[in-house]
């Protein structure tokens, strides 16, 4: 409402303007005061409407951009083992935040656009009525206009999706390298890791600066062609007024009703390279929030009874993938209160186990149950809230010993943490910090050792109180000593409620009333342990198991990474063509003069914006020198307007007419040249030190130690590589 309040007025000055003029021509001045002070309200109920407009496109666009990254989220949460196993943190956290500020930079510009719309139509009905023929040939170039946006935004759109892609590529490598830095430098493979995204980053480089080529092509018709028909009304409308066909005050309006669609038509050519990027991005997004997971809440859920409950496994058979089965026909049953112990070789199945017990995945064959109900016919949030799940890899968040204990159960009191903190053994250890339970852990739980990790993983099974523990080598990293301690601790905790326990150590086995041995899949035997080791069945399954060759489904407990999400491997056939068509690019960043080319992964102590500006400040002097140009031209209309109408019109010299039309032809044919030009020079310097500033950070982080990394979240190094140097290109592009 505020932006078609303030355009609608806006479209009301030219015709008080033409009253004014027409009557001072005449020598009538007795209204002229009343006009001046129409004109002076007028300006300040735009202004208020301007604001009211800007105000409220930026709020609707966070509001929009909120939303959407709340439904990212709720989607990541939803997904099941199958779609967690094929997402990428990289991909995820690139959707999230540079896709959805593609989407806000969009949004932003709607009311405005709205806005111009309501301008255009509001000023095509006020150039009807004051000269139709001239309304013609005004809007002659709006078809034109219309077929090269076509044309040209067929192939910016996938360039800018293939762009898009590849940034979330290297956001994907950041993220792997800083939450693996451990085996990168325990491997000394950061030279190995710079030269890789140093590759990736020419990649974006090129293909952004084949999508600017692209932008080159769409702005400055865009932006010319309504320039091009105010000459053209110069032109025409000076004849016309030479002739007496219409008076100054007709053309003086007719010239500002085009001149105030130059800059909308300006706004609308951006609009359209905007929409661009923020459809590769809206795309992006929604395939991730529309992903569901094949794991769903049954339609009647069924509770499961009160007391201990069983689990049982009948002709269960699962694969990561369908021909390789990691369980094939797996049947067993663990009875209410009893404690299972699962023993077997490398890849036999006993962690695909713990992922199907919560229901993170469903088998192809066979049926699970707990307590006698079907795991597909309970509630997820049900079914969960019964086990207590300590994995091999204890995850902690980066937050407090204590927020980490009550995890599962927030709302539990200090002594309650306390106590499933001693009987895990993590009070030992506690008591020793500084800060005691308001430890922050770091990322990842880095600062501790990976056996103060799975004690707290342990606490934080069993604050939760459940009446199934799955424990998946909940102590193998411990010290015989405190897992002695820790067992003493479950014999107790174990009496009144089903486990299983996933056994690599034989010193687990004691607290077992029963043990499976888990085969390539199959059951190979069970009993007690010492009836297992009288028929010679559970030594290989233990002693040597971490020795033992895998069977032949180990290569299915571990899927290959999917292959990068390169605009090829898009699901798409249609863009996968429309990428296909598009030509590699050969751009490379600006590093320098030859024989002095900046080495952007080499340690610079005295690092500074300007040292960073230096390699392009030969491209910002170009960039200043057309943006000068491209303000010159601007300031030309209005001059050429009045030397048509002073020198041509009013001295009626049709000479001067046509001199003032020449002139203006060749300011737009200048200011369609300024602005492909100037499209490609701040590309390509705004791009030139993003790649810098990008490289030369990641070489940097390489060089640091573990101590950065552990009070450092990966959140944040993420967002300084990618949504700050973002920031940065964009400021040099726009700014």
């Amino acid at each position: 409402m505020a932006s078609s309040v303030g355009v609608v007025l806006e479209a009301v000055s030219p015709l008080l303007t033409k009253v004014a003029v027409e009557n001072s021509v005449r020598g009538v001045l007795t209204g002229l005061p009343l006009l001046v002070a129409a004109l002076a309200v007028l300006a300040v109920i735009r202004y208020a409407s301007a604001f009211l407009r800007r105000y409220l496109g930026g709020r609707l666009a966070l509001d929009v951009q909120h939303d959407l990254r709340r439904a990212v989220f709720a989607s990541v949460q939803r997904l099941d083992g199958p779609k967690q196993d094929s997402l990428r943190t990289g991909q995820v956290v690139s959707r999230a935040i540079s896709d959805l500020q593609q989407v806000q930079g969009l949004l932003s510009m709607v009311p405005l656009v709205t806005g111009y719309l309501v301008l255009l139509v509001a000023s095509v009905a006020a150039m009807l009525w004051l000269s139709p023929l001239l309304t013609v040939v005004a809007l002659i170039m709006v078809p034109v206009s219309v077929l090269l946006t076509t044309r040209t935004r067929r192939g910016l759109f996938p360039a800018t999706w293939s762009a898009q892609q590849r940034a979330a590529d290297i956001a994907q490598q950041v993220e792997e390298t800083v939450t693996g830095v451990r085996v990168v430098k325990g491997f000394g493979q950061e030279t190995r890791e710079v030269t890789e995204l140093r590759r990736r980053a020419l990649r974006l480089f090129g293909e952004r600066l084949r999508a600017a080529r692209l932008t080159a092509r769409l702005a400055p018709p865009l932006t010319a062609l309504p320039s091009l028909g105010l000459i053209m009304v110069f032109g025409l409308g000076g004849l016309l007024a030479l002739r007496g066909e219409i008076t100054i005050g007709t053309f003086l309006a007719f010239a500002t009703y085009v001149s105030n669609l130059v800059g909308p038509a300006r706004m609308i050519g951006s609009l359209v390279v905007t929409g661009q990027l923020a459809k590769a991005g809206v795309q992006r997004v929604y395939e991730l929030i529309d992903s569901q997971p094949e794991v769903a809440d049954p339609a009647d859920p069924v509770e499961p009874p009160p007391g201990p409950l069983s689990v049982e496994l009948h002709g269960v058979r699962f694969g990561y993938s369908r021909d390789e089965p990691v369980l094939d026909g797996v049947s067993l049953c663990v009875r209410p209160g009893e404690t299972l112990a699962l023993v077997g070789a490398a890849g036999s199945g006993k962690s695909t186990m713990a992922m199907l017990l919560p229901r993170f995945y469903d088998p192809q064959a066979g049926e699970i149950r707990v307590g006698g109900v079907p795991l597909r016919r309970m509630r997820l949030a049900t079914l969960r809230r019964e086990l207590g799940v300590v994995f091999e890899e204890a995850f902690l968040f980066s937050d407090t010993i204590r927020a980490n204990i009550a995890y599962g159960r927030p709302d539990a009191g200090e002594e309650e943490v306390r106590a499933a903190a001693r009987a895990a053994q993590v009070e030992e250890f506690v008591t020793a910090l500084p800060d005691g339970y308001d430890t922050l852990v770091g990322e990842r739980g880095l600062t501790l050792s990976g056996g103060q990790r799975q004690r707290i993983a342990l606490a934080r099974a069993l604050l939760s109180d459940p009446r199934i523990l799955l424990l998946d080598d909940a102590t193998s990293a411990v010290d015989a000593t405190t897992e002695a301690a820790i067992h003493a601790t479950l014999r107790a905790v174990t009496a009144a409620r089903t486990t299983i326990l996933i056994a690599h150590r034989r010193s687990t086995l004691a607290l077992a009333d029963r043990v499976v041995v888990l085969d390539r899949g199959q059951v190979l035997d069970e009993g007690t342990e010492a009836q297992l080791a009288a028929r010679g069945t559970l030594l290989p399954a233990t002693e040597h198991n971490r020795h033992a060759p895998p069977c032949h489904q180990r290569a299915g407990l571990w899927p290959a990474d999917p292959p990068d999400p390169a605009p090829a491997t898009t699901p798409d056939p249609q863009l996968r063509a429309e990428v296909a068509a598009l030509p590699e690019p050969t751009d490379s960043p600006v590093l320098g003069p030859k024989g002095n080319r900046l080495d952007p992964t080499a340690p610079d102590p005295g690092f500074t914006l300007r040292r960073l500006l230096r390699p392009v400040r030969g491209l910002l002097v170009l960039t200043m020198a057309l943006v000068a140009g491209s303000a010159l031209t601007s300031v030309a209309y209005p001059s050429l307007a009045r030397l048509a109408v002073d020198g041509g019109i009013v001295a009626h010299a049709p000479t001067v007419l046509a001199l003032a039309t020449g002139i203006g032809l060749a300011v737009v044919a200048a200011d369609w040249l300024i602005t492909a030009a100037q499209t490609l020079v701040t590309a390509r310097a705004g791009e030139s030190v993003l790649y810098l500033l990008r490289v030369r950070t990641f070489a940097h982080l390489q060089r640091l130690g573990l101590d950065y990394y552990e009070r450092e979240m990966a959140g944040r190094i993420m967002t300084r590589m990618t949504t700050d140097v973002d920031a940065l290109s964009t400021f040099l592009q726009t700014g």
